[in-house]
């Protein structure tokens, strides 16, 4: 009798740890859950007097200096946009849209609902623009948003490839939104390297007051460590121009195939900050990193 009851013990701990699970999964997410909830509330603008003048926002600003606070992560986003004639349309893929793809699908549910749009990556762009001016006004003045540019994803040949891309917001888009409100709003330029235009459209982002350009490698395709980019460095270094890039793994919302693998060795951030696992290619190349030395100046977010 006692071998016999052995298994049947075994088996009734199992069944009642197996009813435990659920029990304790529902405990830890409670326990993660955030006190403020998982989605905006989207409250009316503008921002209450109680709130824009509370204690802790005030202390918050307490000793800085407005005028040196930018944002340098803004993105626009509002679907077949283009704000009456401002610079072109933003496209969306129609993955963002389709429950075939949920992963996207998701994101998009999201995105929407961050800016407060009452369909997935569907508000216009006026009203996606009213809206961050009008948050960003409760705060004090000199302080800005810099909004980002996004190019296409492109192939080794420097072509844009759509069905590989998430979203494409023009460098002209970005640029006309922020000449209408000078005072409070900055933007950086997207400028995929391997396009053959690259060099040109720098110098057109320079002259339409891009204030640096942005890369997403991942989304956008790019092998920071490809001498395909050298041209557009090069470009960079001559004039002097900051640019911002994402680095190490980042799993990209379309199947791009560009996910940069944990054991990749982040060359281009390696580059950038000189780290030692970058020391065969810049004794390889000391002209060229001299030259990309030359980015860092005066840059906070580039340095030796």
């Amino acid at each position: 009798m006692r071998n016999a009851s052995a298994p049947l013990r075994r088996r009734r701990l199992t069944i009642a740890s197996l009813a435990a699970l659920p029990l304790a999964a529902g405990l830890a997410a409670w326990k993660l859950w955030p006190d403020e909830g998982l989605l905006n509330d989207c409250r009316p603008l503008p921002v209450p007097e109680h709130l824009a003048k509370h204690e802790l926002v005030r202390s918050a600003w307490a000793g800085l200096n407005a005028q040196k606070v930018w944002d340098v992560h803004v993105h626009l986003l509002a679907e077949g946009d283009d704000s009456g004639g401002a610079g072109g349309r933003i496209w969306v893929n129609p993955a963002m849209r389709s429950m075939l793809h949920p992963f996207e699908f998701a994101h998009a549910k999201f995105y929407a609902n961050a800016a407060c749009a009452n369909t997935p990556i569907a508000a216009t762009g006026d009203a996606y623009v009213a809206r961050l001016n009008a948050l960003q006004s409760a705060r004090p003045a000199g302080a800005k948003l810099m909004l980002l540019a996004m190019d296409y994803f492109h192939d080794a040949a420097g072509q844009p490839v759509p069905a590989k891309t998430v979203f494409h917001v023009p460098d002209a888009y970005a640029a006309a939104i922020a000449a209408h409100n000078p005072a409070r709003l900055e933007w950086i330029a997207s400028i995929h390297p391997y396009r053959p235009d690259c060099v040109e459209a720098l110098g057109w982002a320079q002259r339409h007051g891009a204030r640096a350009v942005k890369w997403l490698p991942s989304v956008m395709g790019i092998d920071p460590a490809s001498l395909a980019c050298d041209r557009f460095y090069d470009a960079l270094a001559k004039v002097d121009f900051p640019l911002i890039s994402h680095g190490g793994y980042e799993h990209p919302l379309l199947d791009s195939g560009t996910a940069q693998a944990p054991k990749r060795p982040r060359a281009f951030v390696d580059l950038l900050w000189f780290d030692a696992t970058a020391a065969e290619r810049i004794r390889s190349q000391p002209t060229w990193v001299d030259k990309l030395k030359g980015t860092a100046k005066g840059s906070p977010w580039l340095t030796e």
